[in-house]
């Protein structure tokens, strides 16, 4: 390979790149990177924890700022899942102190699981108004709301524009669902590596964030149309 672009989500990635950088081998990581330092040249990709807190801000928006909420991440030994709910937990905790964590669930990004744990979180707490879904599969929390005739009262937050989430948000289930321009995240390490290799052209930044734009029933029409 002359380059390399990768998911770094968690800290064993490393070592791996830093042996193809060893071999001369120039890496980008994009759309989550480990903390754990490493040889890559550049990252493209969401701020995850800012993501956090900007789902902690729209989920206090939907529950008026008080009340139980859960959570359901897709792995918590994944550093870019973590981001994310510890991002929502601090904002939270920081400006809507009468919201409450119930819990952590982890769902491994299946919409399934995240059906079923939406369903438990709903029984052990009758009175919740909130379920925030950090990674993959939140269309099956949403639809376990609308199939017990909570939508609305539940509230969910969550990320990506797949067509099952956004279906959701359409029809009012998911409050509301955060992008990351995966386009970019694709699109651009693309680029940068060729201009790299071909050019010996570095990008001037080694972190460009991506856009994060909140997606509700209010603005869908600009994002989404149904397929």
């Amino acid at each position: 390979y002359d380059a390399i672009a990768t998911i770094a989500g968690e800290a064993g990635v490393a070592p791996f790149i830093d042996k193809a950088v060893a071999a001369g081998i120039p890496v980008a990581t994009f759309n989550s990177e480990t903390a754990t330092v490493n040889g890559r040249a550049f990252f493209v990709g969401a701020d995850l924890y800012k993501q956090g807190e900007a789902a902690g801000k729209a989920m206090a928006e939907a529950i008026g700022g008080k009340g139980k909420v859960a959570i359901i991440t897709g792995f918590l030994a994944v550093e870019a899942h973590e981001l994310r709910r510890n991002g929502f937990i601090d904002y939270l905790a920081k400006n809507n102190p009468e919201v409450t964590i119930v819990g952590t669930a982890e769902n491994q990004d299946k919409g399934d699981v995240a059906f079923t744990q939406a369903n438990d979180f709903m029984t052990a707490n009758p009175d919740l108004v909130g379920i925030y879904v950090t990674a993959g599969g939140p269309f099956g929390a949403a639809e376990a709301v609308e199939k017990a005739g909570k939508a609305g009262v539940v509230q969910v937050v969550s990320f990506d524009f797949v067509d099952e989430t956004m279906a959701y948000v359409q029809k009012g289930v998911i409050y509301g669902t955060i992008g990351q321009d995966p386009f970019a995240q694709g699109h651009d390490p693309a680029i940068r590596l060729f201009n790299m290799l071909v050019g010996g052209v570095s990008p001037e930044c080694g972190r460009m964030v991506t856009k994060a734009d909140l997606v509700t029933k209010d603005n869908i029409d600009q994002y989404w149309t149904a397929p």
